[in-house]
């Protein structure tokens, strides 16, 4: 079967995926697995597995995408009980996940940044069987942003070796993060009343600017899930295992170009609160990151110059409010809903202090960046503000308790 030639159903699919994921998180979790968890072993299983072999030089193939698959869904079958019993706990979730992904499996991505960067570099990725390092070092495709981190395009490129166009591909796959960005919201808000589970849930599922039909096919509601996942994860006393916390943390790294940067701020924001496990995961969860930024950074051309020099950064700083103006109304919007956000949330998650501290880290970036700042603030602040509201919104529905996710024993799937 070539990419991209056709095949499965979008839907059938995105349920396989979804199951084949929770099979790898029941085998991670050793119980019974939530929705956000099974997504993210969705992703941890299919994308990881892809970067493992061109890391090691084995081209992809469709059986190669087939493996994760099978070896999941085993793993599902064998634990065929404890699903059971998690769907009995939790049927409206297991009903409201059906029909999101009967939905939203059927609406191919056709935003700007996939047509000319995502979706390109999968279609190239999926050609090469890998990653084309010779294509991404091409000065005249400096602008698909061939620096960026390499997980989403991997994840269209397993799509795609499926049977998937790359635009079907990024469908899928942006059903099944819906998915687990709503039960992560569940999760985030479990200590509420049902209301508020609920309303959490709908924040994830539809968050307005991530799924935003202009932005489809992005690798924001990626970032938001393994995010949103994040905060879960480190704030649960019965939390994963410390390898995989660590994958998870690897993942937030190499989701996109923002990934380490809210890598590094969650870092700082709950360093203190960490056990020992937790703290030696986060580390190690820097060596991706850190080492795709080095390839890249020694490889990959037209990447732009940031400016330190304090005759440069004092003007630039000075024209932050007038470039927000000239923005638009939407990075305006983007500012002030992130900023009740973080309001709302302060004190009942570390997500909100660590917001506080990317935001800053943001404002770093935009003043040293190479390009003029109204533009850049109206193409990017509204989608790059987004990710993070809707855990921090979540978190913030349940007033006067701390943020703490469904135990593990009482599932939220």
């Amino acid at each position: 079967m070539d990419p991209g030639a056709g095949g499965e159903k979008p839907m059938i699919l995105a349920g396989l995926l979804l199951l084949s994921g929770w099979g790898w998180a029941a085998l991670a979790e050793k119980g019974k697995p939530t929705l956000w968890q099974a997504v993210v072993g969705a992703v941890a299983s299919c994308g990881g597995w892809f970067l493992l072999l061109a890391l090691i030089g084995v081209r992809w193939k469709p059986w190669l995408a087939v493996l994760p698959l099978l070896v999941g869904l085993t793993l599902t079958i064998s634990r065929a009980g404890t699903l059971g019993r998690a769907l009995r706990s939790r049927p409206g979730h297991a009903v409201a996940a059906v029909l999101a992904l009967a939905v939203f499996s059927q609406l191919p991505a056709w935003g700007w940044d996939f047509r000319y960067q995502w979706g390109l570099k999968a279609k190239v990725f999926a050609a090469f069987g890998g990653i084309d390092g010779v294509w991404l070092a091409n000065p005249e495709v400096a602008f698909a942003n061939p620096h960026y981190p390499p997980l989403w395009p991997t994840l269209l490129a397993f799509g795609m070796h499926l049977g998937n166009s790359a635009e079907e591909a990024a469908g899928i796959w942006t059903a099944l993060l819906r998915v687990g960005l709503a039960g992560a919201g569940w999760s985030l808000a479990f200590r509420g009343q049902l209301w508020q589970r609920w309303l959490a849930w709908a924040l994830g599922l539809l968050a307005p600017v991530l799924f935003r039909p202009f932005f489809s096919g992005y690798a924001e509601p990626l970032l938001a899930l393994l995010l949103a996942s994040a905060v879960v994860a480190t704030a649960s006393e019965l939390g994963p295992s410390t390898l995989a916390l660590w994958v998870l943390f690897s993942l937030l790294g190499l989701a996109k170009g923002e990934g380490l940067l809210w890598l590094a701020c969650l870092g700082a924001a709950g360093w203190r609160r960490w056990e020992k496990s937790q703290r030696l995961a986060f580390l190690l969860a820097l060596l991706p990151a850190l080492g795709w930024s080095l390839w890249a950074s020694r490889t990959v051309p037209g990447r732009g110059v940031a400016e330190l020099a304090w005759e440069r950064l004092v003007p630039r700083v000075l024209q932050l409010p007038s470039a927000l103006l000239q923005a638009g109304p939407e990075a305006c919007l983007a500012v002030l809903a992130f900023g009740l956000a973080v309001f709302a949330s302060w004190g009942h998650t570390p997500l909100a202090k660590a917001s506080f501290w990317f935001f800053l880290g943001l404002a770093l970036v935009y003043v040293a960046g190479p390009h003029p700042l109204p533009w850049w603030l109206a193409n990017s602040l509204q989608r790059v503000l987004a990710v993070p509201v809707p855990a921090l919104l979540a978190s913030g529905l349940v007033c006067g308790k701390p943020m703490a996710p469904a135990p593990r024993g009482e599932s939220a799937a």
